[in-house]
């Protein structure tokens, strides 16, 4: 017989059809785990009972989501319009949303963020006008220049995306992208433009439509490459953005490389203002020097308290924990597990699991936020600070790892002992060839396959995947890049784990890849 399954899981519910035993007519309840079973019957005939109860439910453990299978949404949201309380509503079936769904969530009021599977265009107006964000599971977007550049794949990262940037030549093909971006997306705050090939910069300002936006800085950057084309655009650039700081939000700001003020810069400077800038290039070095070590002091600290909460439990062995030290040449041993999660969750209710990468210094907890954005900034207490935390793709769920489950973590005092990885002695010593990864419900083995470092437009953090010969291009391609012959053999009905990090200042990843086992 089908019912209807409430089941609270730390901060989200889930609303699901189950079939069991028919001799149950109406409600069952398990206290001891929040899960509840109801007849279809019950709840329309005592909606406000169900509705107060998954209210209470939702206050007494602060819940944010509110995930639903099947076509159980109508539910979902008439129970949410009830709570007056913000959510994020995710659509897990494959239903495509239509304007009669969209039209139910902007009543319900209080639903800020959906994910879905996909949405017809013809939504996207409405979303807009209520300022509603959104996300989508499927990739629907055709490939083109600006679409790689930008790494737009679906309409919710059309919709959503704040940054872009111009990298390839712009042609007219590139320009009627730009066009129909600038009127669908709402959201856009920066324009990154690289290179003046061919008068990318008056071609781009000229042929765009700003109308829709709203308070756009474009970004102008200059390098010694570029700079004697730009001298020509320049005049042009500045009559243009004086016509634009008339009658639009647009601002443009001028960006020189590193290596253009390294051979120019000096050269336009007088001697007292060389001296001047020194001195405060000294003031702000040393401000920079003191705002890292406080950061590096506190991330430090926080890795301390960890292990010693986590030393305190019976289960997690004390000699198996490594701090993080200041010590560049300082690694961890391998770590077991911590077999009760209480303590972590009591600390950060988003904890999904713990990490040890073995002759590193990554031996700590896993967290995953509702973005890609968050723990960028945000240490495992949640409070604010540049070396962010190791997170997972809010992508992957961690009740259930797919096929590309991904973890990823600032090069400083999280990730950055992950260079070793690229090192001859670390990788052929087969004792750091295993991972460990375990989730509250298990305590996971992977064996590493690849380690190389890339450039951003190698998109080795595809979740989703429609068949398993598109994984094994992926996975062959993952291969080809390595450093290091593992002979690890690895198919596309495998399960793969992804740490990754930036260096270089951002123009590359260090990246490794290991398969379950």
């Amino acid at each position: 017989m089908k019912k209807i399954s409430v089941y609270l899981d730390n901060n989200t519910i889930r609303l699901s059809y189950i079939y069991i035993d028919p001799t149950i007519i109406n409600v069952e309840i398990n206290e001891s785990i929040y899960k509840y079973i109801f007849s279809e019957n019950y709840i329309e005939e005592n909606f406000d009972l169900f509705a107060n109860l998954v209210k209470n439910l939702v206050n007494k453990r602060k819940v944010k989501i509110f995930n639903v299978e099947d076509d159980l949404y109508y539910l979902a949201i008439k129970t949410i319009k009830t709570m007056e309380i913000p959510m994020r509503l995710n659509i897990l079936c494959d239903k495509k949303i239509n304007d009669s769904i969209i039209n139910l969530i902007i009543n319900a009021k209080y639903i800020k963020q959906f994910e879905c599977f996909d949405l017809d265009k013809s939504c996207l107006n409405s979303i807009s006008k209520y300022k509603i964000k959104f996300f989508t599971r499927i990739n629907n977007i055709i490939k083109t220049d600006f679409t790689k550049d930008n790494d737009i794949k679906s309409y919710s990262d059309l919709y959503n995306k704040e940054d872009i940037k111009i990298i390839s030549n712009i042609n007219d093909e590139y320009l009627k992208d730009l066009d129909n971006f600038c009127k669908e997306n709402k959201h856009i705050k920066n324009i990154y433009l690289y290179g003046f090939q061919n008068n990318n910069a008056e071609k781009f300002v000229e042929n765009i439509n700003f109308n829709n936006l709203n308070k756009v800085k474009i970004n102008l950057y200059v390098d010694s490459n570029n700079i004697e084309i730009f001298k020509q655009s320049i005049a042009n650039i500045k009559k243009l953005k004086k016509e634009y700081a008339k009658h639009k939000n647009i601002t443009f700001e001028i960006v020189y490389s590193e290596e253009y003020y390294k051979k120019n810069y000096f050269k336009q400077l007088s001697f007292i203002t060389v001296k001047a800038c020194f001195l405060i290039g000294i003031i702000f070095g040393i401000s920079s020097m003191s705002i890292m070590a406080y950061n590096n002091f506190k991330s430090n600290k926080d890795m301390e308290k960890i292990t010693k909460i986590m030393e305190s439990d019976s289960n997690y062995k004390k000699d198996t924990v490594a701090t993080i030290s200041n010590t560049e040449d300082e690694t961890n041993n391998d770590s077991a597990l911590p077999q009760d999660f209480e303590k972590l969750l009591a600390i950060n209710d988003q904890t999904v699991g713990w990490l040890t990468v073995k002759n590193t210094k990554i031996n700590l907890p896993v967290v995953q936020a509702e973005n890609n954005e968050y723990y960028l900034n945000y240490n495992f207490y949640k409070k604010r600070n540049y070396n962010g935390w190791a997170f997972m793709d809010y992508r992957n769920n961690p009740k259930n790892l797919g096929k590309n489950t991904i973890i990823y973590g600032h090069n400083g005092t999280i990730f950055g002992s992950l260079k070793n990885a690229l090192l001859p002695y670390w990788y052929r010593n087969e004792d750091n060839h295993i991972i460990t990864f375990s989730t509250i419900s298990n305590t996971m083995h992977y064996k590493i396959f690849s380690i190389y470092e890339t450039t951003p437009d190698f998109y080795y953090i595809d979740t989703v995947f429609n068949t398993d010969n598109e994984f094994q291009s992926l996975i062959d391609q993952m291969k080809a890049k390595s450093y290091y012959d593992f002979n690890t053999d690895v198919s596309g009905k495998d399960k793969i784990l992804t740490l990754s990090t930036c260096t270089k200042g951002g123009k590359k990843r260090i990246v490794v890849h290991a398969k379950l086992i």
